[in-house]
């Protein structure tokens, strides 16, 4: 329902830009002077900020209709439609600038060193926003740890978890296996990771790369892990290893 909500408020502000009552919403142009704001085309500026705003109400949309089934893969589409809308808007907002014929050199010049600004500007931000959403998304690693008598297991921006030898009570290995829905730790496009649950175990932790559609399933007295790793050849040696230290 919140999803549906946020989708509606994006929606509404998207019409108010498209009909071109939406200047009060712009920030930085809503709160400038009136002699700052004459340095703007207003209709140029909602037009701008309408079409930027609609790619990131569309990855809204998206996202409402995906939830159900969502996966590290449709979580990156959102994630990169809301950065081609902001970028969109970020960029083509500098070229709002009121600009006529009767203006002098200076002027014109002054404008032009104004929007060269604004470019570099938006470039930094942009950069440093891939950089905040590309790392998360596209990064990350699993780690599987094997000590005397216990396993260590973590992944990517995912707490640790230590699991002693003497809880295991089996080791399975499964292919194609259904892993339900993320409750909580991090999804991206390359691992998952976390609290995850689905009809066979109910709540279980999960550490798992995306490239890799086998399993092996650790079962304890309370609880089941699931694990692989980057393809099925090592996800099998993964499963030896941890029959044999299961069974010592």
């Amino acid at each position: 329902m919140l999803g549906w909500i946020i989708f509606a408020v994006f929606a509404v502000m998207g019409v108010l830009f498209w009909t071109g009552k939406g200047g009060w919403l712009i920030a930085g142009y809503n709160t400038a002077s009136a002699e700052e704001k004459k340095k703007y085309d207003e209709k140029k500026l909602n037009r701008t900020m309408a079409k930027g705003w609609t790619i990131i109400t569309a990855s809204l949309l998206f996202l409402n209709f995906a939830k159900e089934d969502m996966t590290p893969v449709f979580l990156a589409i959102f994630m990169i439609l809301v950065f081609v809308g902001i970028g969109y808007i970020l960029l083509m907002t500098n070229n709002c600038y009121v600009e006529t014929e009767e203006m002098s050199e200076t002027e014109k010049e002054k404008i032009a060193k104004e929007r060269r600004n604004g470019r570099r500007y938006s470039l930094i931000i942009l950069t440093i926003l891939a950089a905040l959403i590309g790392v998360p998304m596209f990064a990350g690693s699993v780690n599987i740890e094997f000590e005397e008598d216990k396993i260590r297991l973590s992944g990517f921006l995912v707490p640790g978890y230590t699991l002693e030898q003497k809880e295991i009570l089996s080791v399975d290995y499964e292919k194609e296996l259904d892993l339900g829905r993320r409750t909580n730790g991090n999804g991206s496009v390359r691992i998952q990771a976390g609290q995850f649950r689905n009809k066979r175990f109910g709540n279980y932790r999960l550490y798992s790369y995306n490239a890799c559609r086998e399993y092996v399933v650790i079962d304890t007295e309370d609880k089941t892990i699931v694990v692989n790793d980057k393809t099925p050849e090592r996800t099998k040696e993964l499963y030896e290893k941890l029959k044999i230290f299961s069974e010592r």
